[in-house]
């Protein structure tokens, strides 16, 4: 009892741009095909994953660039860390530390 359906965009959970799915009729007729992001199958829709799928690796060949360049990006910084061992303790005026309290729930 599930329909098929065609993402035009990522869908969390769904799948990614040109995916074909199937998902329960109430969810594709009232959540995604009004905000756009599948359509129904049927033969002009066929045709039409063809260029969903070209949109799509366009843009992951994209963000693997940028990733990589990010990458390299990174892989020039050098971090350096200082541990400062002074540490400020706060004495009473007797010149004692101050009792530790136990916490009771």
């Amino acid at each position: 009892m599930n329909q098929e359906v065609i993402l035009k965009g990522p869908v969390k959970g769904l799948g990614a741009e040109a995916d074909l799915v199937r998902v329960k009729p109430g969810y594709a007729r009232n959540y995604l095909f009004p905000r756009g992001l599948a359509t129904p199958v049927n033969a002009a829709s066929k045709r039409q994953i063809e260029s969903l799928k070209k949109r799509r690796s366009e843009r992951e060949v994209a963000e693997a660039a940028a990733t990589q360049e990010k990458a390299a990006k990174l892989a020039k910084l050098s971090l350096a860390f200082e541990l400062n061992r002074l540490r400020k303790v706060r004495k009473s005026c007797s010149g004692r530390l101050p009792r530790r309290r136990s916490r009771r729930l």
